[in-house]
């Protein structure tokens, strides 16, 4: 659903011209009655950034967000995206998913195909954008995500990184299956952290030249490092 606009304030110049000044709409010139030009600055649609990622001159950015405590903060103003020198938004104007998700707090570009974008909701699973459209919502029926162990329903993915084979890592939070991963062949596989992750919130990923990943645990709960050696399938090898 499109929402309306919402004014903020309101004045009439000295030629009887009406100016409003809109959170939806921006700045609203009005010369008469139904005739209004919208003026807006070259931008995103919100001020808001809590992730970013960027591959080939292509830079995506997520809105956020969540509190200290990592409990949502049910913002819903969408992803971002600035590709060939112009910005596009993405949210409940253009994308009816994000009337259900609220919060995205994640994001991983595709190496090799920059207009393709993984965004990680907080509480609804992963989103996966082409070429400007939603695709997939990855959740339990179609993936290895699973929801928290102490929150039924939710699935809220925390952080997502490439590795230097393409494949898409994903932390899955509050359970022991921390960790998904998606390969190039779209074939996904499920990875333990236990015993350092149970119940507890699961934040971003960074990996590095090794192929280590490093986890972020909030909430004075540290970082947990990863490597699942020679293959996924085998998790006998784990290291963390």
């Amino acid at each position: 659903a499109t929402p309306g606009p919402n004014a903020r304030d309101a004045f009439f110049d000295k030629n009887g011209h009406l100016w409003t000044g809109d959170d939806r709409q921006g700045l609203v010139y009005s010369q008469k009655e139904w005739s209004n030009e919208i003026i807006l600055p070259e931008g995103p649609a919100y001020i808001n950034a809590f992730a970013m990622d960027c591959k080939s001159e292509a830079l995506w950015v997520v809105s956020g967000g969540v509190q200290s405590n990592w409990n949502n903060n049910y913002e819903g103003k969408g992803i971002y995206n600035f590709i060939d020198q112009g910005w596009t938004s993405y949210n409940k104007t253009s994308v009816d998913a994000f009337d259900s998700i609220p919060d995205v707090v994640s994001i991983a570009v595709h190496p090799s195909n920059p207009n393709r974008a993984f965004v990680g909701s907080w509480g609804e699973g992963l989103m996966e954008f082409v070429d400007g459209e939603l695709k997939t919502v990855y959740d339990m029926s179609n993936s290895t995500l699973v929801d928290a162990s102490n929150r039924v329903g939710f699935i809220g993915i925390g952080g997502l990184a490439f590795d230097d084979e393409n494949n898409l890592w994903a932390t899955n939070t509050a359970n022991a299956q921390a960790l998904s991963v998606l390969t190039p062949q779209n074939k996904w596989h499920s990875l333990s952290l236990f015993p350092y992750v149970t119940e507890n919130t699961v934040g971003q990923i960074a990996i590095d030249h090794w192929g280590q990943k490093w986890i972020v645990l909030p909430n004075g709960g540290g970082i947990v490092v990863f490597d699942e050696q020679e293959d996924f399938e085998n998790t006998s090898d784990d290291l963390k």
